[in-house]
């Protein structure tokens, strides 16, 4: 018979609290937004965001009288040195109407 300590139990329950925090915390993310200069002259943003909610509230927000895409919604995918592929975050170029 063989007795396992209860701290495996714990530790367990531990990990799976911290995994659940931590992703908690990136699906809550922030977004950062950028104002750069078309090549028309123009003034448009770039808004980096985890989920593309976020990316469209920023814009409503920048813009509260709407706005259009000049380029994306784009998610650059980054590889790790196993040539497996990472989630980055959404990049979403847009200017005001």
């Amino acid at each position: 018979m063989c007795l396992r300590p209860r701290r495996s139990a714990r530790a367990g329950v531990f990990g799976s609290l911290v995994t659940l925090g931590a992703i908690c915390v990136i699906l809550s993310g922030c977004t950062t937004t950028q104002p750069f200069e078309q090549p028309n002259g123009s003034m448009a943003y770039q808004v980096k965001c985890t989920l593309w909610y976020q990316c469209k509230d920023e814009a409503k927000k920048m813009c509260p009288e709407g706005f259009r895409l000049v380029r994306g919604p784009n998610r650059p995918r980054p590889k790790l040195g196993n040539r497996s592929l990472v989630a980055g975050p959404i990049r979403l170029d847009f200017a005001c109407r």
